[in-house]
């Protein structure tokens, strides 16, 4: 009896660590850089340091990113940059991704970003 795999061979599905790797990096990296330009606006607080953002949650902070990835792009073209551009050549600057993995890298990152309600609630634990 002879193999069948000779003669109908299946495409392989397993990408490989590296190209696994690869593409966590880049959507790591869409999400340090979007938390740091949020860390540019963000109010620090003097008496503990961290930067408090104006979302009261965790999921409303996530809804943001989702919403930046959907509407901030970079443009090649000429246009002004305080403008959002809606050529075919833009292309998005964030990259999607899950919940749990955009949490996870604000947890091991960024854990100087707190939400305005985590704020709150550390101010009245002092008291």
């Amino acid at each position: 009896m002879y193999s069948k795999a000779y003669l109908f061979p299946q495409k392989l599905r397993y990408h490989g660590r590296t190209t696994v790797n690869r593409a966590r990096a880049k959507v790591a990296l869409s999400v340090c850089s979007w938390f740091e330009e949020r860390k540019k606006y963000s109010d620090i607080m003097p008496d503990t340091g961290f930067y408090q953002l104006t979302e009261p949650t965790r999921k409303l902070v996530k809804e943001q990113y989702d919403l930046d990835v959907d509407t901030v792009k970079a443009c090649p073209c000429e246009r002004s940059r305080s403008e959002p551009c809606d050529c075919e050549g833009a292309t998005p600057i964030y990259i999607e991704c899950s919940p749990a993995y955009f949490y996870n890298i604000w947890h091991t990152h960024f854990s100087d970003v707190r939400t305005t309600r985590k704020s709150l609630m550390q101010r009245d634990d002092q008291h």
